[in-house]
């Protein structure tokens, strides 16, 4: 078994050092299953990233309502980070559409609390924005799958880790 040092690299996870093609390649295979499952009739996937990775974004993070939020920006649970992709796929979602409301990972809770009727786990996903508003439920659904790109299945070799040391020509 390969240690956590000599996987950098070759991980699937999307996260900077490794090769991105083989997250890619990850994804597609579990969007595809998800799209050929007796599940795509009815159900949505939803495809959320949890990081911003480090890049950078010239919108602010928002801060929302939580009850664990705080003065000190390492301990304040309501400070959100930089914005992160999200996509919807479902036989129910508006097509070709773009929301441009500010969503987090609680407006699913919010859109599935909301569906049943279920009280808010808590403050910030009562106050969070449902992500039902990317979904139109009063027409019939698209049951034909979406013509979604297979990226080649790739395993590669790791990335080299960036250096530390400045070469010097002498």
């Amino acid at each position: 078994m390969l240690s956590e040092k000599e996987l950098i690299g070759v991980t699937n996870d999307q996260h900077p050092v490794s090769d991105i093609r083989t997250g890619e390649w990850f994804m597609s295979d579990a969007i595809h299953a998800f799209m050929r499952s007796p599940q795509w009739k009815r159900g949505a996937l939803f495809l959320v990233w949890d990081e911003w990775g480090g890049f950078f974004d010239h919108v602010v993070p928002p801060s929302v309502p939580d009850i664990n939020a705080s003065a000190n920006l390492d301990d304040n649970f309501g400070q959100m980070g930089f914005r992160t992709p999200a996509v919807v796929l479902s036989p129910y979602a508006k097509p070709g559409a773009v929301a441009h409301t500010r969503f987090g990972h609680e407006s699913i809770l919010r859109m599935v609390e909301d569906r049943y009727r279920l009280r808010p786990c808590t403050v910030r996903d009562a106050k969070a924005n449902s992500i039902a508003a990317a979904f139109d439920f009063n027409r019939k659904p698209r049951l034909e799958l979406p013509r979604l790109p297979t990226p080649p299945s790739i395993i590669s070799q790791p990335c080299s880790k960036p250096s530390t040391e400045v070469e010097t020509n002498g």
